[in-house]
Order: structure tokens, then C-alpha cells, then sequence
């Protein structure tokens, strides 16, 4: 009921359900044969099998938690942007859980760029750390934290200029 209310929250309970029957079982003739095992439904639930489907969120997800810089890495070229960018409105249950999730998997994505940062910081690997704090604050202007660590990462390599030029910004 729930899935369906989602989806066809505008319907009464039974079309929404008839119309959710319909969908999965097109979705179902859409996806690739070996991948049709991972969609599974028992008419009271719908899930996905982790085994059968790969899932982006679920492997940036896995790859944040185990935290260590190769992982964190891997998850800066996983992380395309905005889960479902451009997907129009579903309604408004689909569309609030849908904000969220993206705020949660932005808070996610920032959280690893300020981990790797820190690492980069500690091995002295300069450049790359200047490129991490550099997106950190294309993401949000507004973290003094990382406009100190730039400062000091463009004194470091003597270049004082682009360090006040980025006390002026940070000001």
C-alpha cells in the first residue's frame, strides 16, 4: 500500500495498487533476464535483491563506510550528482521522500570530501587536497573550516597572493 500511495497517491487504495501491479509487471519485462531475478514481490511487498542488482547508493554507501582513502576516492567518481536529477514530480509523498533522500546522500558525499581532504592534509598531498577543498566550497561558500585549510594549503606552497585572495573570499 504503501509503494502504491507513493507512486498514485491521487488514486483511491485499489487503482493505486492495480496501477503499482501494472508497473512492476512492466518493469519486470524492461529489465535484462538475469537481472529480473532481483526484483521480488510477494503481493503484500516489493524489494530488490542486493545480490541480483547493483545499486549506485547502495556501493557509495558501502564504499563512505568503509572509509578508507581508496574507498573514499572511488566514491568521489561514483557520485554523479543529484539522485533522479531530472525526474519530474510524482506527487507530493514521492517527491518529499525524494528531497530527502537526496539530502541525506549530499550530507553523505560532503562528509567523504571533508575525510579525504583531512587524509590528503596529513600526507602532505597538496594539490589533490587543494582540489578537495576547492569542490568542498563550490558545494557551500560558507564552511570557514575549509577556506582556513585552503589558506593554509596555498601557504604551504609560498603562494601568499592566492592565499589572501582566498581570505578576501572566505572575509
Amino acid at each position: 500500500g504503501q509503494l502504491a500511495a507513493l507512486f498514485w497517491g491521487d488514486r483511491d487504495e485499489g487503482r493505486a495498487r492495480a496501477d503499482l501491479r501494472k508497473a512492476l509487471s512492466r518493469l519486470r519485462l524492461a529489465l535484462p533476464e538475469a537481472a529480473r531475478a532481483g526484483l521480488l514481490g510477494d503481493g503484500t511487498a516489493v524489494g530488490l535483491s542486493p545480490e541480483a542488482i547493483d545499486l549506485d547508493v547502495a556501493r557509495l554507501e558501502r564504499l563512505v563506510a568503509d572509509g578508507t582513502p581508496e574507498t573514499l576516492e572511488r566514491a568521489m567518481t561514483l557520485y554523479q550528482g543529484e539522485l533522479l536529477a531530472g525526474l519530474c514530480e510524482l506527487g507530493e509523498a514521492f517527491d518529499d521522500w525524494l528531497a530527502a533522500e537526496r539530502r541525506r546522500l549530499d550530507e553523505l558525499w560532503r562528509g567523504a570530501l571533508a575525510r579525504l581532504l583531512e587524509h590528503h592534509v596529513i600526507t602532505g598531498r597538496i594539490e589533490r587536497a587543494i582540489q578537495l577543498a576547492l569542490r568542498l566550497l563550490a558545494l557551500d561558500p560558507l564552511q570557514e573550516s575549509v577556506h582556513r585549510t585552503l589558506i593554509r594549503l596555498y601557504l604551504y606552497q609560498d603562494r601568499v597572493g592566492t592565499a589572501l585572495a582566498q581570505y578576501e573570499r572566505c572575509r
